[in-house]
């Protein structure tokens, strides 16, 4: 039996049941996820309102899953997506510009923890590849710049590998 709109729940109460912003209530109705209606006030203007039965089914849909999720996690197409559909091993090479990828708080944190514990791991070793190197925001041009000056030495053969210090030594500016 359908409940009366007068028991709908008010933005902020949806929030707190869903355990979301009141701004990730507004995204959720505007995605049709949730029903979205205006219930009249004596002397008031008008308040907005949600259909209860929505909220309860995204509630047991994230709890069914064991983890809350808040759909307002998005990645851009720059960070490697592991979501709702999404596993290591189906996630496309290349997503298309302007699309976003919805994820749950729990996937986006892990794969922000791996990526944050191989930055660490890339920034505390002393000899980088020029990838290494690369990504911390070195240009090939430039490191082969400071290796062709003398600068920065490179070790090892046809894979070679530069100091991290020698590199952050040629770009400190010097004192006189």
């Amino acid at each position: 039996m359908p409940v009366s709109i007068n028991a709908w729940p008010t933005k902020k109460e949806a929030a707190a049941q869903l355990q979301v912003s009141e701004k990730t209530v507004e995204r959720l109705a505007a995605a049709k996820q949730i029903e979205r209606r205006e219930r009249t006030r004596v002397g008031g203007s008008p308040i907005a309102v949600y259909n209860p039965q929505d909220i309860q089914r995204i509630v047991s849909e994230r709890h069914g899953a064991g983890l809350p999720r808040d759909p307002d996690v998005v990645l851009s197409p720059k960070l490697s997506p592991i979501g709702d559909n999404l596993t290591p091993s189906n996630v496309p090479a290349k997503i298309p510009p302007g699309t976003a990828v919805t994820v749950s708080q729990g996937d986006f944190a892990k794969e922000l923890g791996k990526a944050i514990a191989k930055a660490l791991q890339r920034e505390q070793r002393h000899l980088l590849t020029l990838k290494d190197a690369m990504q911390l925001g070195y240009s090939r041009e430039f490191i082969q710049e400071l290796v062709d000056a003398g600068t920065v030495r490179k070790f090892g053969g046809k894979r070679w590998k530069v100091s991290r210090f020698e590199l952050e030594d040629a770009i400190r500016p010097k004192h006189a």
